[in-house]
């Protein structure tokens, strides 16, 4: 059978008149970030990775891919608010802002003043003391620099150092309650300036002791017990959706088909039916959604364990009643998607957790867009690392045999680190390029967001003999 029925099948069938452009509830819908919005990510080596970021930004991509917006990364590993400070003009502005997004801390509170062991020491304790005073009197000097020029400021407070994990790593006891302080600042400033807040200490702390509770040797944070993994970066995303878009469950979409009365009632959501048609054995309609669903990749899954994500953020549910047969067979675009008792359709499908969908795989079209812009931003911040550190002094091309000969040195040393192989091999493959790279990568989140533009789709529900 085609995907659209004939004229002559048409004739065989039972039309629902009742069924309904449904109901379309954007208002229940709101994006982290609204179209328009330039966003700049600001901070350490947290940032400099991207991954929390990358998420939301795929998020407002398939959930509400008419809210058009540029994010641009200006994380730095090694990064303090000195240093943040000191590059406001050619890393942030630069682009034009109108939010940026901060997290800092983790180097401001200096990790080396805390040991394994409880300190007496009065002079390290006034070190630590004095290092938070700074970080206090500089975070608020960074927001007022913002605020004086009309960009909105979003703090982020920051994520843990796990000092409670059985871990190889040496543990510096104490820094995770020194960046509980900074949180707590952080609310401070926010109450004082009236800004938004992300509080990622707090969820990552209760989470963590949460999956300690089972295994001691658990972690939300990576074994260096500062940098999260994808599962800790996959939490941050979560907790900064949830606090931007609202508290409020959002569907992908949910839609409902049935033909009863009392079921005519229930209202689909963030989707339209624009026609549907039934029989004794088959069932068969088109659906406009507004939204795609976020796909998830194998090393995130663990995050689902312990965030409710799927349930919040990612349900595109399809809801059937009345179905009078015990067995069914789905099929979207003619693609078989599975087979499913009357009682699992009734109680609803989150076809956001079937990767054959149509929907899925465009998805997953859109994330591949992304991953290019994320590998053209890897070398971008490579660059600027390497010049903010002074491994690269101006005129940054001329520069470009001295750290070629430097990269070669490093790899000569069986102790260098291969990331900071790659960064310098990054700099010298991506410096003669940076401008066109910059180009690419706004041409690319702008493809992404056309590249989600959701489809009607043909679902053909039919029972199995």
């Amino acid at each position: 059978m085609k995907t659209h029925p004939s004229i002559s099948w048409v004739k065989t069938l039972v039309i629902i008149s009742f069924w309904f452009i449904s109901n379309h509830c954007f208002a229940q819908q709101k994006p982290p970030f609204q179209k328009g919005d330039r966003v700049c990510f600001v901070g350490n080596s947290i940032t400099h990775n991207g991954e929390f970021h990358h998420n939301i930004l795929l998020y407002q991509i398939t959930h509400f891919p008419s809210e058009t917006i540029n994010v641009y990364n200006c994380g730095v590993a090694g990064d303090d608010l000195n240093k943040v400070l000191s590059r406001l003009n050619d890393d942030i502005f630069v682009h034009r802002p109108n939010k940026v997004v901060i997290m800092i801390g983790m180097n401001d509170v200096l990790r080396s003043l805390y040991g394994n062991k409880k300190n007496t020491n009065a002079d390290t304790l006034a070190r630590r003391e004095n290092a938070l005073a700074k970080y206090k009197t500089k975070l608020d000097s960074l927001v007022r620099i913002f605020l004086s020029k009309n960009i909105q400021v979003i703090l982020q407070k920051p994520s843990i150092y796990d000092q409670t994990a059985d871990l190889k790593q040496y543990n510096n006891l104490g820094v995770n309650d020194a960046l509980k302080i900074c949180a707590d600042y952080a609310q401070t400033l926010a109450d004082k300036y009236k800004l938004q807040t992300v509080d990622y200490w707090s969820i990552m702390t209760e989470k963590n002791r949460q999956l300690q509770q089972k295994n001691a040797s658990a972690t939300i944070v990576g074994p260096d017990r500062v940098h999260p993994g994808a599962v800790g970066h996959f939490v941050m995303a979560y907790q900064f959706i949830k606090m931007l878009s609202g508290q409020k469950p959002q569907y992908v979409s949910r839609i409902c088909i049935g033909k009863s009365k009392k079921y005519s009632n229930r209202k689909s959501e963030n989707c339209s039916i624009q026609s549907f048609l039934k029989n004794k054995n088959t069932i068969i309609f088109n659906v406009q959604e507004y939204a795609l669903p976020f796909p998830i990749v194998e090393k995130q899954l663990p995050a689902l364990e312990i965030i409710p994500f799927t349930k919040e953020y990612n349900s595109e549910l399809l809801l059937v009643n009345g179905l009078t047969k015990m067995n069914y067979k789905l099929l979207i675009d003619s693609a078989y998607i599975g087979n499913f008792t009357a009682s699992q359709l009734k109680s609803g499908l989150n076809l956001a957790t079937f990767q054959n969908t149509p929907h899925y795989q465009q998805s997953l079209r859109v994330k591949e867009l992304l991953t290019d812009v994320w590998k053209i931003e890897e070398g971008l911040r490579a660059i600027k690392m390497l010049e903010y550190w002074g491994v690269a002094k101006l005129p940054y091309l001329e520069n470009i045999d001295t750290v070629r000969v430097k990269l070669e040195k490093m790899r000569s040393k069986s102790s260098s680190s291969n990331w900071f192989i790659k960064q310098y091999q990054l700099y010298v493959d991506c410096k003669p390029m940076e401008e066109k790279l910059k180009l690419k990568s706004d041409s690319l989140i702008a493809e992404a967001f056309l590249a989600a533009k959701p489809k009607v789709h043909n679902y053909k529900i039919e029972s199995i003999k």
